[in-house]
């Protein structure tokens, strides 16, 4: 997520700015299957996500769930967003 981040600035650095709503697709598009139905409720919301609020949002929705995310599970020392996305 923070390289995401770090992509999004570099581009505004350069003039080529990511809209907010392609960020939020683009990290959507990332994400593995147990956060599709969280991307199902966000994506309705009236409002754009600001990089804090989905971060908070994903954070949150992989802590609650982590018991249920068997690679999570096996290694739970790793960090959140650290576990590839699964195509």
């Amino acid at each position: 997520m923070q390289h995401a981040k770090s992509l999004f600035d570099e581009l505004a650095a350069v003039g080529r700015p990511l809209s907010l709503e392609d960020f939020n697709l683009y990290i959507f598009r990332g994400l593995r299957g147990e956060f599709k139905d969280l991307v199902t409720s966000l994506v309705t919301k009236a409002e754009l996500l600001s990089y804090t609020d989905l971060h908070n949002y994903l954070f949150t929705h992989e802590f609650l769930h982590k018991t249920s995310l068997p690679s999570l599970a096996a290694n739970p020392s790793l960090p959140p967003f650290a576990h590839p996305a699964q195509q």
